[in-house]
């Protein structure tokens, strides 16, 4: 992320609303929209479909990966790792759960 995309991102995390309307949006990418469309592929920030009666606008909020880009080193870490942890775990539940059926049955067959 270059500087002006980290500028961007700053801006819209002190913006007062959570969920920003898309004119409200492109008047603080300040019209570098270039950057703006980086965030949102990168998906630092959220593209949001709010109904508004009959018709869908788009809003924007900041993801959790755009509040992780200011915080310290070892708060990445621990977000990057975040989803490894948590299938490491189901793993390790799945694994004592099948080890725990297996003894069950094999004691009951004999």
């Amino acid at each position: 992320m270059n500087r002006k995309q980290k500028e961007i991102l700053k801006k819209v995390i002190q913006h007062k609303e959570t969920l920003i309307a898309r004119n409200v949006f492109n008047d603080i990418v300040s019209n570098d929209i270039i950057s703006a469309n980086i965030l949102i592929a990168s998906k630092y920030i959220d593209e949001t479909p709010v109904h508004i009666g009959e018709a869908i606008h788009t809003a924007y909020r900041v993801s959790e990966k755009g509040y992780m880009a200011f915080e310290p080193f070892h708060k990445k870490i621990l977000y990057a790792i975040k989803g490894d942890i948590k299938t490491i775990i189901i793993a390790i539940v799945v694994a004592v759960v099948t080890t725990i059926i297996t003894i069950l049955t094999t004691n009951i067959m004999k």
